[in-house]
């Protein structure tokens, strides 16, 4: 053993282990495999293993621990680039197999015996490095980088590896360390046209393989990678607001940068016909998946692995990184980011992010994103829910007469029309309660007054009004119509009469004229002649609403007189004219549009009328004092 040990060869760097073993069985000289095996292992059950060997340790004292277990297997085995998948349980599981005598349990622990991705059945070389290791060391020997999944070109030299005709698998002499010589004679294994066409992705995945062989066991931590990748697809616009995968976008879109004929030479081909492809257990980080795969994706975000482990905390959102702002003006904590939650939708209209915030204090706010620039996360959209401490505050402030719409909307951190609108739906909700509370109230009254009406028969109303005046008078104030409709049939129980509702049309016409005459004479500003109007102005508003088909005279006399929108927009127009050419040197159209309260379409249906009532009024003035 001291004879072995003093004639161990040194160990290259990036060499396979296996490599070494294989120049020390020529160093030695010995003419059977077997005797090697025996002289290393001391025992002929052990097998020559090209990338995942085991029984480490027997190796690290035959080289006296000048190297020790944990060297060897970071710095000359295939197994740190499977460990930076791995959980740090499973890193330690295989490592121990690697040292000890637990071999065949490596590759399933690391999952290889199911996965579709396979390693490279022959050991492969780079022409170059060949000449290079013999220039610089005296001799070729396999690098651990060359024999990776999906590693057709050398890293460093970037030409396209060889592939020996020593196998890595079923080989008929398990225990023969082959080494690497000068006479090698290696094909490549790539089509000419294929390995030119995609030679930048070729390179990539040499590059980025010997990137994780080099990593030590710095692990990539999966969720920050399928964190990473989801960032990168909101980017991309390959990711619904509310965080749906667009698979069939995404697989078109890598069917685009990575041809599928290339993806089924690296083990990697998807099934446009199938939703549960290693594409898709990828996004959805169903398992680790291969690291073969990962750089796949990688490749296709234009990314590497230096830059997930750069990025490994920045990642996207249509709204930035949380929390976000309180933007309740009226809020202690206003522009303080203390929001942790983000409900992302989408905007039926355009499809942008929608962002949905809700603070402690009640106050609810969206925003259309997504955010182009740090400040737009200050930007209130549409405010959905104002809060306790928002409505208290505006409580306070409705009720101060020293303050303006406009200076409270300031103070509240809205436009002023919504405090106008705040204003009227509180004034609305007022008279409500006011409306309910006389509701629930009026059929006591009602009955409390036809009570005293049945106990006094024979008394006038008057004379009941003393009997309950408390209850005339809330009837009087809230229920008149029905008030006075009792009076009535108590007078007609008294004494009944017929109405003689000719004599009441007779009247009724010269002042439903007078009425009619006297609105249109007002005009700053016009009112509208209508039914309710006359009625209003006459004191008999019910007759006119109720009982129009008993006064026919009077029915005749309002189809006169009442007007229709269009007609009082006329009247309006004219009014309009007439005061402007009082008042300015020249009566403009779109003055009396403006003087009138005329909107856009009925200004543009009377736009005949306003030419003539213009034309009109300017042929009245002399030419000289219009140009004047």
């Amino acid at each position: 053993m001291v004879i072995l040990s003093s004639f161990f060869p040194s160990i290259f760097p990036d060499e396979l282990l296996y490599s070494t073993l294989a120049r020390y069985h020529l160093f030695v000289g010995n003419t059977s495999s077997k005797a090697t095996i025996v002289d290393l292992y001391g025992s002929t059950s052990v097998c020559a293993v090209s990338g995942l060997p085991a029984h480490i340790e027997k190796i690290s004292l035959l080289m006296k621990n000048k190297v020790t277990t944990r060297e060897l297997i970071v710095n000359h085995t295939l197994f740190p680039y499977f460990a930076c998948f791995l959980p740090d349980s499973r890193i330690d599981f295989v490592e121990q197999a690697m040292i000890g005598d637990l071999g065949r349990s490596v590759y399933a622990r690391l999952g290889l015996l199911a996965s579709a991705v396979k390693i490279p059945p022959y050991l492969k070389y780079c022409s170059q490095c060949l000449k290079n290791d013999t220039e610089i060391h005296g001799v070729p020997y396999w690098h651990r980088s060359h024999q990776l999944p999906g590693v057709y070109f050398c890293h460093k030299h970037k030409c396209e590896l060889l592939e020996s005709s020593i196998s890595t698998t079923m080989r008929r002499n398990k225990h023969e360390f082959v080494a690497l010589n000068e006479k090698q004679v290696g094909e490549v294994t790539l089509d000419k046209a294929v390995s030119q066409q995609y030679k930048d992705l070729f390179i990539y995945l040499a590059i980025q393989s010997n990137k994780l062989l080099q990593t030590g066991y710095k692990r990539v931590s999966l969720e920050s990678l399928h964190d990473f990748y989801i960032s990168k697809l909101y980017e991309n616009a390959m990711i619904t607001p509310a965080g749906n995968i667009r698979f069939k976008k995404l697989r078109d879109r890598f069917f685009e940068v990575i041809d599928p004929n290339v993806l089924e030479i690296l083990f990697s081909t998807i099934n446009t016909n199938s939703d549960d492809t290693w594409l898709h257990k990828l996004m959805r980080n169903d398992n680790s998946g291969h690291p073969l795969r990962h750089m796949l994706m990688l490749f296709f975000l234009n990314e590497t692995f230096e830059t997930v482990f750069l990025k490994k905390d920045d990642i996207y959102h249509p709204f930035g990184r949380g929390p976000w702002p309180c933007l309740n003006t009226v809020c202690e904590h206003y522009k303080r980011d203390i929001i942790n939650h983000c409900e992302v939708t989408s905007c039926i209209d355009t499809r942008l992010p929608v962002g949905t915030f809700k603070c402690s204090c009640g106050y609810v706010y969206s925003q259309r994103g997504p955010d182009i620039e740090f400040n737009d996360r200050y930007k209130v959209g549409r405010i959905k829910q104002f809060g306790e401490v928002w409505e208290t505050r505006f409580n306070e402030l409705k009720n101060r007469k020293d303050l303006s719409l406009r200076q409270m909307a300031s103070i509240l951190g809205v436009h002023y029309s919504t405090i106008g609108k705040k204003l009227k739906a509180t004034d609305e909700m007022k008279n409500l309660k006011y409306k309910d509370s006389i509701t629930s109230h009026l059929e006591s009254y009602r009955e409390q007054w036809i009570t005293v009406s049945n106990d006094f028969p024979e008394l006038t109303v008057t004379e009941l009004r003393q009997k309950a005046p408390h209850v005339y008078t809330w009837l009087y104030r809230h229920d008149r119509e029905w008030l006075q409709s009792s009076k009535k049939n108590k007078k007609s129980s008294i004494n009944p009469t017929r109405v003689d509702w000719d004599d009441r049309d007779k009247r009724l016409v010269p002042l439903i004229l007078r009425a009619s005459q006297e609105i249109k004479s007002i005009v700053d500003p016009p009112i509208r002649v209508t039914v309710s109007e006359i009625g209003r102005r006459i004191g008999k508003r019910s007759w006119l609403e109720k009982k129009i088909v008993l006064l026919p005279l009077s029915r005749n006399l309002l189809s006169e007189e009442i007007e229709t929108s269009e007609q009082f927009q006329i009247r309006r127009i004219k009014i309009a004219a007439e005061k402007i050419y009082r008042e300015e040197p020249e009566v403009l159209g779109w003055r009396v549009i403006r003087e009138a309260g005329l909107r856009k379409e009925a200004a543009q249906k009377l736009r005949v009328e306003i030419k003539n009532q213009v034309d009109y009024y300017n042929d009245l003035r002399p030419r000289n004092s219009r140009s004047s």
